[in-house]
């Protein structure tokens, strides 16, 4: 037996969602409850406040509370399957698409500015990204998400010498001149964040 309806607006775990639809599905074994809706440009710190729900506390702690998003919009979809008799089943899918997003790592001190692209987000694999876009230190970067549960981002760039100095505030790098390509890894999860950075130094030079 099924049971359908359609919502003009709602909210699913804190996202404000339109044409929302509602599916109750009851068979012998299982009762099942389905939930569809999209995002309209919604702000990015919309966004941010669903990473930060009780709903994600499972995947990611508190280890995203410093992340924030002043600017930038996110069209997507939701999709909401809830076994209720296996409520531990429950999944969450969300096919968003960036525009003009920037995202604030406060524990790193890192700005990523006009994020573009689209971002794939599943309650039990966590995070992918092939293709996104953005600047970085002033600078075009690539970057894509990945990882076991949706947890690494992987990006290249350039920094230059006063970049890198303003960074890292670090008194050994007041020699350093020039720039240099980057190839970068930021990982988040339950208990730790952390970022890595390699870069084979051509570009720059000592003074």
């Amino acid at each position: 037996t099924d049971a359908v309806a359609t919502v003009t607006r709602a909210n699913i775990l804190s996202l404000p969602v339109h044409d929302a639809g509602v599916k109750l599905s009851i068979g012998e074994e299982q009762r099942v409850i389905n939930v569809q809706g999209r995002l309209e440009r919604a702000p990015s710190e919309t966004v941010i406040a669903f990473l930060h729900s009780k709903a994600m506390q499972k995947l990611t702690a508190n280890v995203l509370n410093g992340w924030q998003s002043p600017q930038g919009f996110a069209d997507a979809r939701i999709n909401v399957h809830v076994p209720l008799n296996r409520i531990e089943q429950l999944n969450v899918n969300v096919d968003a698409q960036l525009s003009d997003v920037d995202l604030l790592l406060t524990a790193q001190d890192l700005a990523i500015n006009n994020i573009h692209g689209d971002l794939l987000f599943d309650f039990k694999k966590g995070f992918s990204a092939k293709n996104l876009t953005g600047e970085l230190w002033g600078k075009p970067i690539k970057a894509s998400i990945n990882g076991k549960n949706g947890d690494k981002l992987q990006f290249t760039s350039r920094i230059n010498h006063q970049s890198l100095q303003d960074w890292l505030k670090l008194p050994e790098l007041n020699f350093l001149n020039g720039e240099m390509a980057v190839k970068g890894t930021l990982n988040w999860g339950k208990t730790a964040s952390a970022i890595h950075i390699s870069s084979n130094l051509q570009g720059m030079a000592l003074e």
